[in-house]
């Protein structure tokens, strides 16, 4: 087993554990494992984390045995096409990467197909970015509504990501993600329920949870000697 990377899972989760209590909610640390071999995840599992994200629909299908033998909750965070619907929807306990309506749509006709719901956040690109594959805000709130009609789908959330920016910059988008985040909440929407605000990756992770996050996806910080720790 690694010790670095057990030694740099217990730093993040008690560092990530306190922000959560300064600012008063409970944060998940989530392991980003896109790439990354067992004997590399086991020691961040021993550590004490206990949720994992994979990016690609086609390595969570080949370590789903594996994240199911370690007993972890397992997200999707990553693009999601009609044809890999298969490989996720059933097994991912939640899919962070809905930024359609189509995609919402056909998640919950796979879900109906296996006779489940499907637990999802919808991605929102808060900070308008051209390059990014989230939701845009106005749509997204347009099209809520109908979202929430879908029967084997349920909203738990939404997911963010901030541009490669200024601390100014990526506070901003944050702010303006938690603030949509208030929004639906405030709407009482049936079928929506605002439960998980995931932003913040491993460079950002301190302005999202400041921002409202509670979840964080962390890769490199857990997995990259040469990320420093502080």
């Amino acid at each position: 087993m690694s010790e670095k990377n057990f030694d740099r899972a217990r730093f993040y989760l008690d560092e990530v554990a306190a922000l959560g209590e300064k600012y008063g909610r409970k944060v998940r640390l989530m392991a980003v494992t896109k790439f990354r071999t067992p004997e590399e995840i086991d020691p961040v599992l021993a550590a004490g984390v206990d949720l994992v994200g994979e990016n690609r629909p086609q390595e969570f299908r080949d370590k789903l045995a594996y994240f199911e033998q370690k007993a972890v909750e397992k997200h999707l965070i990553g693009n999601l096409q009609k044809n890999k619907l298969k490989y996720v929807v059933g097994k991912a306990d939640l899919i962070e990467s809905i930024n359609s309506l189509e995609l919402a749509a056909q998640v919950s006709a796979a879900a109906e197909k296996l006779g489940i719901v499907q637990d999802v956040l919808l991605e929102i690109n808060s900070g308008d970015e051209e390059n990014k594959t989230g939701y845009d805000v106005s749509r997204m709130l347009e099209e809520l509504p109908e979202i929430a009609k879908l029967t084997h789908l349920k909203v738990r959330g939404l997911m963010s990501m901030a541009p490669q920016a200024s601390d100014l910059e990526v506070e901003r988008v944050f702010d303006r993600a938690h603030k949509v985040f208030v929004d639906i909440i405030e709407k009482r929407i049936d079928n929506i329920s605002m439960d998980f605000m995931s932003m913040g990756m491993s460079s950002d992770y301190r302005l999202a949870i400041k921002h409202g996050s509670n979840i964080v996806r962390i890769g490199r910080a857990l997995f990259d000697d040469d990320f420093p720790m502080k």
